[in-house]
């Protein structure tokens, strides 16, 4: 809990920022005078787009950590990429509960 509270906290997160240029989520730290940051925060501000709330977005999520996972290993290759990518749309877009 204590690394927590740290990480979340104003000076750790500053130390990111000036040393990884990792935006702050803590709002009290104040680097709109930085034009990289300003710019990065209006590009995310204007193009996020925000999750749908809806139980079917859970058909995403193991498809894609298992299409993450076959990237690494290696198992999706040039040539079976679009087989590969069907099959997780297929997946992605089928209710689990049928």
């Amino acid at each position: 809990m204590a690394l927590a509270a740290y990480l979340a906290g104003e000076d750790a997160q500053k130390d990111h920022y000036d040393m990884r240029n990792i935006l702050p989520t803590n709002t009290n730290i104040a680097i709109s005078d930085d034009e990289i940051a300003t710019a990065v925060t209006k590009v995310m501000t204007d193009t996020s787009i925000m999750q749908p709330l809806v139980s079917e977005m859970s058909n995403y999520w193991s498809p894609a950590e298992n299409m993450g996972k076959a990237l690494v290993a290696g198992e999706i290759t040039a040539d079976n990429a679009a087989e590969k990518t069907e099959d997780m749309n297929t997946t992605m877009n089928t209710d689990i509960a049928q």
